[in-house]
């Protein structure tokens, strides 16, 4: 979730292997658990009322798998948050880590 309203999720997740539009009828989205048969309390199911397909999307090449999705409400979760790509100048080198 990148706004209360708003999912990224993938492109192929969204349209059919031939590529083609969003069918939001088909969506709804889960948030707040890990397991979407057993759900934890607390989590919600929202309606998918909008959907952008990344227009560069190519299902042969698979590039630019992205969609936003415009949700029928706003989710009471906390959305990620989106880093600007820069690090502060008050932090310590060591506190920004590296993935092995």
């Amino acid at each position: 979730m990148i706004a209360p309203d708003m999912v990224l999720t993938a492109a192929h997740c969204v349209t059919s292997m031939f590529g083609g539009t969003c069918d939001i009828s088909k969506h709804t989205v889960t948030i707040g658990t890990r397991n979407i048969v057993y759900k934890e309390e607390g989590s919600e199911d929202i309606a998918v009322v909008g959907c952008i397909v990344h227009p560069g999307w190519d299902t042969i090449r698979v590039v630019h798998d992205y969609a936003i999705l415009q949700l029928e409400r706003e989710s009471k979760h906390t959305p990620v948050w989106l880093d600007s790509g820069e690090i502060p100048v008050e932090v310590d080198d060591d506190m920004t880590g590296e993935i092995f």
